[in-house]
């Protein structure tokens, strides 16, 4: 019971939500620029943009849970620096600095600027689901009481929209349209902000050495028992995580709120423009809307969360937020794009503000069952879901507008091509949030009860 009442001081809670800021300032960064700068600076055409996020998502589904599983591993660095710290640091600024050559493709063949653009988004995930995978990992360790979990997650939730914020309205005022060489400028603009913020994170991220592995013999469910190679140990603890229901159903609820935060950031350059027919102030106006109705209703949701439990929190969020978006198939002006914008935030801080606990909620159930801290294939499920939602965008944005017959050239939209906008905008993560909701609603089952009793359990077991 220690360990549940120990407290980090208050610059820990900001050092370890930095990581917010980056992972959705890099994530939205990426999101939003790529596929438009590829497809209307580069001109790389449809089926080599299509197929290179489609061999990305592949990558994903290799990529994550493997890295996920390596950083469980003990080496001599983790000995002696901590489990996560050290993949932490050999890989966090390395991403950043990635994120350059993404917007750097050679001039030529459409073939290699394919091979340049898969290689080097490929190498972004890598980078970047090693250090988030850690990241990630450290919150359940470091952070132990529900109280101090949704203070740390509060703090994230507008770190987490400021970084949104951020990268989705910086870039844009380092580049100019129709002019490929000068995306590089915000490019190193992204890196730079990405590498300053990675490096205030590392306060939080260091750690005390990691002990040997201690399984727990208290009859629990332990997938490494019996494999004697590190294959079989792998593929067991692959199949044991893909039995527990409560982090599959998490997986779909943060499926959602990725998909929402990705597709809705990425449509409102096209609502602006080819809908609201609006200035582009209007995206920042936008923007910020969506960002003070998430910091506004933090303090709310953290409240629902210690009264009522994660689980409810969550379920409002996904379910309101699903039904709010509605209101971006009727706005006609940018007044009443913000409106529903600020609406849609403070559904949105929910989930938001209970990523985090609700996912620690489900690590502290699993590391019980597993009686070991071997829970790194989670998180690199999870970094997988979170880098899925970007295949997504890509995917759908790209079938929409040729179903749909969207031209950007043209001057002006068929009303069939504006119906796609608004549905691109809409019901796409409508869906994936009601699918969340619904997973939240009849599958997950983590009361405050039992947390509370999964960490007794953790403390007793030295874990």
């Amino acid at each position: 019971m220690g360990q549940e009442g120990a407290r980090n001081p208050t610059r820990i809670h900001l050092s370890y939500a930095c990581g917010s800021f980056v992972d959705d300032f890099l994530v939205t960064a990426f999101s939003v620029r790529v596929y438009a700068f590829y497809e209307n600076e580069v001109l790389l055409p449809n089926f080599f943009l299509a197929t290179a996020f489609i061999i990305y998502g592949v990558w994903n589904m290799v990529n994550d849970p493997l890295v996920g599983y390596v950083s469980d591993r003990p080496n001599r660095f983790t000995q002696r620096w901590g489990r996560r710290f050290p993949w932490f640091m050999l890989t966090a600024i390395p991403c950043a600095v990635t994120f350059t050559f993404i917007f750097s493709p050679p001039s030529g063949f459409d073939w290699a600027v394919f091979a340049w653009l898969v290689a080097f988004i490929c190498l972004f995930d890598f980078l970047y689901s090693f250090w988030n995978t850690n990241w990630l990992a450290t919150f359940p360790v470091k952070f132990r009481s529900h109280h101090e979990r949704t203070r740390v997650a509060g703090i994230q939730t507008i770190l987490s929209q400021v970084g949104l914020t951020v990268g989705m309205l910086v870039p844009p005022l380092f580049f100019t349209y129709g002019n490929s060489a000068s995306y590089i400028g915000q490019a190193l603009v992204v890196t730079a902000i990405g590498a300053v913020m990675s490096a205030l994170m590392i306060p939080a991220m260091r750690e005390k050495p990691a002990p040997p592995a201690l399984p727990l013999a208290v009859g629990r469910e332990d997938p490494g028992q019996g494999g004697s190679s590190e294959r079989r140990s792998y593929f067991k603890t692959l199949s044991f995580a893909l039995r527990q229901k409560n982090f599959l159903a998490y997986l779909v609820a943060y499926l959602g709120q990725t998909v929402m935060q990705v597709v809705m950031l990425a449509s409102v350059p096209y609502l602006v423009e080819y809908l609201l027919h609006a200035e582009a102030d209007a995206e920042i106006l936008i923007s910020g809307a969506l960002l003070v109705g998430g910091a506004a209703m933090v303090p709310v949701w953290i409240r629902v969360s210690r009264k009522r439990g994660n689980r409810v929190g969550y379920m409002f969020g996904t379910g309101l937020t699903a039904a709010l978006l509605v209101l971006f198939l009727f706005v006609q002006d940018a007044t009443q794009a913000i409106v529903a914008a600020l609406l849609l935030g403070m559904s949105m801080s929910a989930t938001w503000t209970l990523l985090a606990p609700t996912f620690s909620d489900v690590i502290d159930e699993t590391v019980v069952k597993m009686g070991s801290r071997s829970e790194g294939i989670f998180y690199g499920f999870r970094t997988f879901f979170g880098r899925l939602s970007v295949v997504i965008q890509a995917l759908s944005f790209g079938i929409i507008h040729a179903v749909v017959g969207f031209d950007p050239e043209a001057a002006e939209q068929s009303s069939l091509a504006l119906l796609g906008l608004r549905l691109q905008m809409t019901l796409v993560p409508a869906l994936f949030y009601l699918a969340g909701f619904l997973c939240m609603w009849l599958v997950f089952d983590i009361t405050p009860e039992r947390a509370r009793s999964n960490k007794d359990k953790l403390a007793a077991f030295g874990l």
